[in-house]
């Protein structure tokens, strides 16, 4: 029996890539969304989501009312660069977070507590119905 070697088994000939990045990537610059000036994340994959999300959110709830105002662009752009920066800032926090003790002990913890409060209130109900 052949054994294949690493190199064999983990050669790009046989790694395929996802049809879909083509497809995401024509679509993104056909509707103009810019690339990311700012990084976001740790992964520039990520960044190019977030950056979509960003173009989206300015696309559906900014240029709905702001384009019959003016035709200028600086604002939406500005707009842009702020939430790319807010964006990067939440990722930073989030990334700077332990989650293993919040996962394990805060979040159980504070999930008890708020189930023993949901209960006393149903008790509380059936005690006193209407008050």
């Amino acid at each position: 029996m052949e054994r294949s070697s690493f190199h064999d088994i983990f050669s790009w000939r046989r790694c395929h890539t996802s049809k879909g990045i083509p497809v995401v990537t024509a679509i993104m610059n056909a509707e103009g969304v810019p690339k990311p000036s700012i990084k976001m994340s740790p992964s520039p994959a990520l960044d190019v989501v977030f950056n979509q999300i960003i173009s989206y959110i300015i696309r559906d709830y900014i240029y709905s009312w702001y384009s019959p105002l003016t035709p200028d662009t600086v604002f939406p752009s500005e707009l842009h660069r702020l939430l790319q920066r807010i964006t990067a800032n939440t990722a930073k926090k989030v990334s700077d977070v332990n989650w293993i003790p919040f996962l394990t002990e805060v979040l159980p913890g504070d999930l008890a507590s708020h189930i023993r409060l949901y209960r006393s209130m149903l008790e509380r109900e059936v005690s006193y119905p209407g008050q």
